[in-house]
């Protein structure tokens, strides 16, 4: 990619080894044990493609676009009919369970009788 722009930015981070806490009035200054390292942080912007929306050349019904959200669709589609037969299923094993502690409840009380 030739031509990028590209944002930099340093970070400094300072590490501590793992010490047992100083006891309580120790005020020392120094920095002895301390690790410094310098870390360069690169976000790569890349270029605008010619069928973006910001440059007025984008394709709505653009082939590449339509397969994706095709994709897409079919796949949420999909997902969506799995949660709806879950959730019957659920429901029906709900529905038969409670109809189990009903018939069972009424046996224990005949049972205490």
């Amino acid at each position: 990619m030739g031509g990028t722009p590209a944002q930099t930015r340093s970070e400094r981070v300072l590490e501590q080894p793992n010490e047992p806490p100083l006891p309580e009035g120790h005020t020392s200054g120094s920095r002895e044990g301390r690790m410094e390292q310098t870390f360069e942080l690169t976000d790569t912007v890349p270029p605008t493609p010619h069928g973006s929306p910001f440059t007025g050349g984008y394709i709505p019904g653009s082939d590449e676009g339509r397969l994706k959200r095709l994709e897409l669709m079919n796949t949420c589609t999909t997902l969506s009919n799995r949660v709806t037969t879950l959730e019957n299923e659920l429901s029906s094993t709900k529905a038969v369970y409670h109809k189990a502690l009903i018939t069972l409840t009424k046996r224990v009380k005949k049972l205490e009788t």
